[in-house]
């Protein structure tokens, strides 16, 4: 004897950041507040959580919040990576990157 029976399997999506600010190549300056943030989207609508993180260090924690205001100290000066991650309830992740460079603000002569 064999029974059969039929099953629906629904595949998820996960979701895609498509945007992270700020750009490549944007100056920040130390000890000024600068936001970091990312927009993603799921095909399913799928509540999006977000993750952010400088040089792969985390700076701000899983959150519904797209958005993290850094200030970077003056040890900080130099390129860094930053990157938003976004994740739906399943797990499925996907992260984007940009690079941004931190100087020194500069001296405004009168």
């Amino acid at each position: 004897f064999v029974t059969t029976k039929d099953y629906a399997v629904a595949l998820g999506t996960k979701p895609s950041v498509t945007s992270v600010q700020p750009a490549d190549g944007t100056l920040l300056y130390w000890n000024a507040a600068a936001a970091l943030q990312g927009t993603a989207v799921d095909a399913q609508s799928d509540p999006i959580e977000y993750e952010i993180l400088v040089d792969g260090q985390a700076v701000k924690a899983w959150s519904a919040q797209p958005s993290f205001t850094w200030t970077p100290p003056s040890s900080a000066a130099g390129l860094h990576t930053v990157e938003v991650r976004a994740r739906d309830a399943f797990g499925d992740q996907d992260a984007k990157q940009s690079e941004v460079l931190v100087i020194r603000q500069p001296v405004s002569h009168p």
